[in-house]
């Protein structure tokens, strides 16, 4: 966003203008066609000027072509000129202004008694008018040409000839109209707010006059529910030197009644907009001049709010100030109030235009991340779309944020985010240059702590990148993963320092992206899903019996799964996985065990090592008969995932031949296979009795 600053005062604010253009436009055609009527006193003769010279020198003059139907004149009782079916073109198929009907009626006198130095009209009024203020898609206004045209000439008019005629109308009537902004740069799409059946009458409209102004309206309604009632003392007379000295005062009130929020989701923020289904807003407050800036102070409420389909509320005070010399707006937010499904905040929030500043200080017991963002149930098959090609944040969006800076707090009793909860949350976060930081966070998480201070978000990328810089200490892992994923496959108290990068917010897609490295401490820890002793123990046991040897009975421990008394490694992040920079060491029942490999973000094992069964462990096994000097090494490897481990590699009976005496093994095979030969001898023999009992 530029800094509007050094922008010359006379430019003004180009949305105002852009509204006036419509009555501009009208009342070129309308002031030339009265005077020419005065002056030719032929109807048909003004109805042939507007038409065929009048319209031209409009529409080459603001670049849009102006067209009109019915053009009725008349002269008594007091001139007056009808326009029907007045066209300015716009951008696209919508007209930037259109009329039913516009009528003016001419001072006569004034013109007279002045010279035609100063045109009166008596009264405007328009019938069925609207005007369609369109955004486009790189964020500037489709009326800006005109605005750029009608300053160049009105500079080079001033040079050339000086101050022209001077044009007052007493008073404009405006039924049944119509304000629409649409903005083809909002997040959600092409989004639309309409102010409609606009009634309203301004008095005394014009250079060096005290102006009236009263306004209702339909905003996004059926019904009127706005009123603005403004004092504006005097205008001045002439509006090219207005700066500082000349700003007229402006005094009134505005109020809003129930204007439905749910109709506007689509100019709210890119997730907003889904989470907000209904609900009704309503302000009053009053507008005063302070300091030749123009401030609106006054409260809001919002009643039947509809977050996720609950209902909600929130109130709020306010203080928007406009300053007309930079068009920098600066708006404040105190007792701020929401309470709703997801959420319980109150506190304070300001935000200054020209170019973006911001602060907020928020706190309360509740604060759902998903119901912010919109994060809803998961659409029905039927009306699941691809997910379209594209920056997740819009160019628009993206380029304010780059020229955006501010700072906020957040100190919230719980924070919710998808399965996560944190409690006793403190954050202070900075945004500068698109990048959001994050100087403190700090909160207990499931028994432990948790800090993220210096993480950050690059917001201007097309796809967003951040870094996490988190540390942890005694967090309970069986209850953290029972809250993620709704089972604990492996429980302990976790200590870690985690450094992350990665890109985007979609899970699945991010996890194969992600990088960076992460120290991993766990004290007491247990994998619940195989018990690797009864594994190893199993196997063992199953070789000595094959080798002929007696065993005992296989321990059986009250405690389902693997003890894990003490774990430290480092990994590497990469493609998906966590590869082991050092050898995982693990301290269990039988002894000890050391891992290497990698360990999958989707929980995924890949892992290879060695048992050291102590020779305690294996007297256990044996009854005594076998007792090693030294640990003996059993080979495994650890695959399946950490909800379904499978062990595979084990040879039991390898192992087993290595235990026993040197020659034991050999013999044991000889005896076997002189067992097998008298067991063949003897068979034979008595099928040869069979066969001879029957012959004799």
């Amino acid at each position: 966003m530029a800094d509007t600053t050094t922008q010359a005062p006379r430019k003004g604010s180009g949305v105002l203008r852009a509204l006036l253009i419509a009555l501009a436009a009208v009342a070129a055609l309308l002031v030339v066609g009265v005077v020419a009527l005065v002056v030719l006193v032929d109807s048909e003769a003004v109805a042939s000027r507007v038409r065929d010279r009048v319209l031209p020198q409009v529409s080459e003059r603001i670049g849009r072509d102006v067209t009109v139907g019915p053009i009725d004149v008349s002269i008594l009782p007091i001139p007056t000129v009808r326009l029907d079916e007045l066209r300015v073109e716009g951008v696209g198929e919508q007209p930037l202004v259109a009329a039913e009907s516009a009528r003016a009626r001419l001072d006569v006198w004034t013109l007279i008694t002045s010279l035609g130095k100063e045109i009166r009209l008596e009264s405007l009024e328009l019938r069925g008018a609207e005007t369609n203020l369109v955004k486009l898609a790189d964020g500037t206004w489709g009326f800006q040409e005109i605005l750029d045209r009608l300053e160049q000439r009105r500079a080079q008019a001033e040079q050339k000839e000086g101050a022209g005629r001077q044009v007052v109308i007493d008073r404009i009537r405006i039924e049944d109209g119509t304000v629409r902004v649409i903005d083809r740069s909002a997040p959600g799409g092409t989004a639309v707010a309409e102010l409609q059946g606009i009634e309203a009458t301004a008095k005394n409209v014009g250079p060096g006059e005290p102006m009236a102004l009263d306004l209702r309206a339909a905003l996004q309604s059926e019904t009127p529910n706005l009123r603005a009632q403004l004092q504006v003392d005097p205008l001045p007379a002439d509006f090219s030197a207005l700066g500082p000295g000349t700003w007229p005062v402006v005094t009134g009130s505005l109020s809003v009644r129930d204007a439905p929020l749910g109709a506007l989701r689509n100019l709210l923020p890119a997730g907003l907009d889904q989470v907000t289904t209904g609900g009704l807003v309503q302000l009053q407050g009053n507008v005063a001049t302070e300091g030749e800036k123009y401030v609106a102070t006054g409260t809001g409420e919002l009643r039947e709010l509809q977050l996720r389909g609950e209902p909600a509320q929130g109130g709020f005070g306010f203080t928007a100030t406009v300053d007309p010399q930079t068009k920098a707006l600066q708006l404040g937010l105190r007792d701020i109030e929401v309470k709703g499904p997801g959420i319980d905040l109150g506190g304070t929030a300001s935000l200054r235009t020209g170019p973006t500043r911001f602060e907020f200080a928020l706190a309360g017991p509740l604060l759902d991340l998903d119901t912010l963002m919109g994060v809803l149930p998961e659409k029905p098959e039927t009306e699941k779309q691809p997910p379209e090609q594209g920056p997740i944040v819009p160019d628009s969006v993206r380029s304010g944020l780059a020229q955006a800076q501010g700072s906020g707090t957040l100190q919230i009793d719980r924070l919710v985010s998808g399965k996560l909860t944190a409690t006793d949350v403190h954050a202070e976060a900075t945004l500068q240059g698109g990048e959001l930081k994050l100087e403190q966070a700090q909160a207990k998480f499931y028994g432990g702590t948790v800090k993220a201070d210096g993480t950050s978000a690059n917001l201007v990328a097309v796809v967003p990148t951040w870094e996490l810089d988190a540390e942890m200490a005694g967090v309970q892992l069986q209850q953290a993963m029972e809250a993620i994923s709704g089972s604990a496959p492996l429980a302990g108290t976790l200590d870690s320092d985690v450094n992350l990068v990665g890109a985007g917010v979609d899970w699945e897609a991010l996890r194969d992206a992600l990088t960076g490295a992460a120290a991993l401490g766990m004290k007491d820890g247990r994998l619940a899903t195989i018990d690797l002793e009864q594994a190893v123990s199993s196997s063992l046991v199953q070789g000595l019996r094959d080798l002929g040897q007696r065993v005992g009975q296989v321990p059986v421990d009250d405690v389902v799964g693997t003890t894990l008394r003490d774990l430290h490694t480092r990994v590497k992040v990469d493609d998906g996985w966590m590869v082991l920079q050092q050898p995982i060491t693990v301290n269990t029942g039988f002894g000890k065990v050391q891992l290497d490999g990698r360990i999958g973000l989707d929980w995924a094992l890949d892992l290879d090592g060695t048992a050291q069964l102590s020779p305690d462990f294996v007297a256990q096994l044996t009854g005594g008969s076998l007792r090693p000097s030294a640990p003996v090494a059993v080979p495994l490897q650890l695959g399946g995932t950490l909800r379904d481990p499978a062990v595979a590699g084990l040879d039991g009976e390898a192992v087993a031949r290595s235990l026993l005496p040197t020659g034991q093994v050999e013999r044991r095979v000889e005896k076997e296979v002189e067992r097998g030969k008298e067991k063949a001898r003897r068979e034979a023999q008595k099928q040869v009795e069979d066969a001879l009992r029957g012959r004799f």
